[in-house]
């Protein structure tokens, strides 16, 4: 089950399209793919020959790949609540939600076969070569961080960049696609410093391919070839000048776990001599981080949290929203949210792009199958991940550890990076190796995993339209509102109508419009019998992006309660509004008043010390006597401009008009249909999920081998003889002479393995392993199979697994076929109290 030798690993190498050519042609030409544009869309591509491949064999899956594949099926119920607007989120609709829920299933799909390829083609494709080829990933990701440091300003158009049309080429999320960039320039330091990204567009992708492939780089390139060790001896130190520059401490803390997780395996299997290597080896990169400018700037890093506020927004969001509105199914697709999470009138802009928080859903895999498939996929896709790490935990070969290592990584950083792109593929090969690298593990038929739901199709479209209908008629039983909104234009003068006076912003008017007089108001005139408490879980108040306009928006199940409600809270705000304005109006002009009555105090005062001195002045013989005379003129004349002032703005205030605010438009009624959809999706994925567990019990209790097993057990074995027997439960001599002559076609047996459910079955393995003494008839590794057709096809499933797992090759399956006996007989009793 481990990696095969270098030598087999060069032999198939040398050929162009040896087996596994998708993987390699897919991980080796990285540098070609990236000019081309063409780097990501590569992996889509390279899952055509892998299904192609897959397709002429019988596709052998773990234990536990069953929960995979319910997310795969649990995902598709996100495209009927792609339109559901989220709570916090923006309101609208877009076919563009579409494009993305493809995209992203895609990689789901594209991930799913590269682990199916990297299982079943065990027997072409060495171990050791698969985990060669993520290493040479490693080997593109260190060489373009590298080339991110020299020249981080280095960026060029691609080949299919300049082939597309450039409506398309010029679409910012194409761009991130196929426009080559080696580093990404950004500030939060407070100084402008190169994040390594090529060959990804973004320094996050290239942090979480990096820590998910070095594991792969050092345990496979360090085996073999002398010329793979000294790359390994000379990029792995080179690569920690990317690998810090990054500032992705996400990988910094993979990175330090994945550290820790190979030493203890190491010490657990006892080898001391790497124990100690690997020791040493951690110390000599601390000291050199330590020493170096290197450090400075982890330190910088550590210092500068930067994003940790808006992550755990985002990510609290996240869960809050999908707990809200859909906990079982999500919403497909991200969502844009309403505002951001200093202000809700808060938006980009051309001079601040950056001012509206990335969607949610985008910081993060966990949140991201959080919210696009709730929270039963989200503990479908971490189970999955999860259940295979920890099945391989016993396993210490050199691959499985580096393996371990890179699900490590992925499970570390789940909260802080999303995986959707050629990460991924690198994530499931591991668990793909994984599973090749433990001799232990069970593997079946995929087809026996479809079996089941196929049989009982009318049992599991049963129970989707019970549930799809239970969600329904759930629905009917909760408040389905109308959502009234008032617009309200307000006024740039705030609640002080004068000059230099500071306006209140948006977020201030929000909680004047859900003060407590507005929401007594507004509970009175919609007749709520939960009073202002329950006014203000009805109210929900937004903004217009960069705009002075408030969204007073209020819910009810009577339309007209609903309509009169929102206008209610806009005009009682409005009125508070003004009657604050006025009182802070009044009580400017009482200050002002009394200002420009101590400034005529002092006017008068220094205007009669000015006519004194001025008649005094032709008598005076001190030189300085004419310069502070200036002075107090020029004092004089100040004072006179800021009366004159004063006196203006007063009688401004006396005689404008207060602007408080205006209603803006009509006020717009909805009735959201987006909680049928909701009840009705989850429902129906629900009951959907009921039926698959169903159809898995029936099928277990009624699967029987039948007199044509090929489909029912689905393992490549042929029936090779057919034995009869009688209502007695015996065997006739002629059928026991022609199933012991089939029996030595096949010789040597190493033996004859019945099924232990059938007593019958265990009876002919018994006459027929007495009949083969000789030793010309015993020895080898292959073995006959013997059930009836009667059994149960689970137990001979696991009678196949388990001479597999012994070393022995099942090559034939002898079949009892039972006619109807008493119902007392032992055999039949036997077998009925046991399948």
């Amino acid at each position: 089950m481990g990696a095969r030798g270098p030598e087999n690993d060069e032999s198939s190498g040398n050929r162009l399209l040896s087996p596994g050519w998708p993987l390699t042609i897919a991980f080796v030409g990285i540098p070609l793919w990236w000019v081309l544009g063409l780097f990501q869309i590569v992996f889509f591509l390279a899952c055509v020959p892998m299904v192609i491949q897959l397709a002429q064999r019988r596709v052998m899956v773990p234990r536990g790949f069953g929960v995979w594949l319910l997310f795969l099926v649990w995902i598709i119920g996100g495209v009927f609540v792609l339109q559901v607007d989220a709570p916090a989120t923006v309101p609208g609709e877009g076919a563009s939600r579409y494009f993305t829920f493809a995209y992203r299933y895609g990689w789901y799909l594209a991930a799913t076969i590269a682990f199916l390829y990297t299982v079943n083609m065990r027997a072409e494709l060495s171990t050791l070569r698969i985990s060669r080829a993520i290493g040479w990933m490693f080997v593109m990701l260190a060489s373009g961080g590298l080339l991110g440091l020299v020249m981080p300003t280095l960026e060029f158009p691609s080949v299919a960049e300049l082939l597309l049309p450039g409506s398309i080429a010029n679409n910012g999320f194409v761009q991130s696609l196929i426009h080559p960039q080696v580093a990404q320039l950004q500030d939060f330091l407070g100084y402008v410093e190169p994040r390594p990204s090529a060959p990804f567009a973004y320094a996050n992708q290239w942090g979480i391919a990096t820590a998910a492939t070095i594991p792969h780089f050092a345990a496979s390139w360090w085996v073999g070839n002398t010329w793979r060790r000294w790359v390994v001896v000379i990029l792995l130190p080179l690569s920690f000048l990317p690998i810090v520059g990054s500032l992705n401490r996400g990988m910094w803390g993979a990175l330090v776990m994945m550290t820790l997780f190979v030493i203890a395996k190491v010490a657990l299997t006892g080898r001391l001599q790497v124990l100690w290597a690997s020791l040493v080896v951690v110390i000599l990169a601390a000291a050199t981080l330590v020493v170096s400018p290197l450090g400075d700037l982890i330190q910088d890093r550590l210092n500068t949290p930067h994003s940790n506020e808006g992550r755990a927004n985002l990510s609290t969001q996240a869960v809050v929203s999908t707990w809200q509105g859909s906990p079982f199914v999500g919403y497909g697709s991200t969502r844009d949210v309403q505002g951001n999470f200093n202000s809700i009138a808060t938006g980009s802009s051309a001079l601040c792009p950056n001012c509206s928080p990335p969607p949610l859903g985008t910081q993060g895999q966990l949140w991201q199958v959080v919210f696009s498939t709730g929270f039963v996929g989200a503990a479908l896709y971490v189970g999955f991940i999860l259940g295979q790490f920890l099945r391989s935990l016993p396993r210490s070969t050199v691959i499985a550890v580096a393996a371990q290592a890179s699900t490590v990584a992925a499970l570390v950083t789940l909260p802080v990076y999303t995986v959707i792109h050629p990460a991924i593929v690198v994530i499931f090969i591991s668990l793909g190796l994984l599973v090749r690298e433990n001799p232990g593990a069970r593997l079946r038929p995929l087809k026996s995993l479809l079996v089941p739901p196929r049989r009982n199709i009318a049992t599991v479209l049963l129970l989707t339209i019970v549930g799809a209908t239970l969600g329904m008629g759930l629905q009917l039983t909760q408040e389905r509102p109308y959502a009234a909104t008032q617009s309200v234009l307000v006024s740039t003068a705030a609640l002080v109508n004068a000059p230099q006076a500071r306006p209140f912003t948006l977020d201030t008017e929000a909680r004047l419009a859900t003060s407590r007089e507005v929401l007594d108001t507004v509970a009175e005139v919609a007749g709520l019998t939960g009073g202002p408490d329950e006014a203000r879980a009805r109210m929900l108040i937004t903004a217009e992006p960069n705009t002075r306009i408030l969204n007073v928006t209020f819910s009810h199940p009577d339309r007209q309660k609903a309509v009169a409600g929102a206008q209610e809270a806009a005009a009682r705000y409005l009125e508070l509004r003004e009657s604050m304005a006025e009182q802070v109006s009044t009580e400017r002009a009482q200050n002002l008043q009394n200002y420009q009555e101590a400034l005529a105090e002092s006017v008068s005062m220094t205007n009669g010390v000015v006519e004194r001195d001025e008649a005094a002045a032709p008598a005076a013989a001190d030189e300085e006597e004419p310069l502070v005379l200036a002075a107090l003129q020029g004092t004089l004349i100040d004072l006179r401009q800021e009366y004159a002032q004063v006196s203006s703005t007063w009688l401004g205030l006396q005689r404008d008009n207060i602007n408080p605010g205006e209603d803006f438009n009509d006020v717009r009624v909805t009735r959201s249909q987006d909680p049928w959809f909701v009840y009705m999706t989850s429902g129906a994925m629900l009951g959907l999920l009921a039926g698959l567990l169903v159809a898995q019990l029936i099928d277990g209790r009624r699967d029987r081998v039948g007199r044509d097993p090929q489909e029912r057990l689905d393992l490549g074995l042929p029936v090779v003889g057919l034995v009869g027997v009688t209502e007695s439960g015996e065997f006739s001599s002629a059928e026991l002479e022609e199933a012991s002559w089939v029996a030595r076609t096949y010789a040597p047996l190493a033996g004859i393995c019945p099924v232990t459910t059938s007593m019958v079955a265990v009876d002919l393995a018994e006459r027929l392993d007495a009949r083969l003494r000789g030793p010309v008839d015993r020895g080898g590794v292959r073995v006959l199979l013997v059930a009836t057709t009667r059994s149960a096809a689970r137990p001979v499933r696991r009678l196949y697994r388990e001479s597999v797992a012994m070393g022995l090759q099942p090559v034939g399956l002898l079949l009892i076929e039972e006619l109807n006996r008493t119902a007392g007989t032992a055999s039949t009793a036997t077998e009925g109290g046991t399948s």
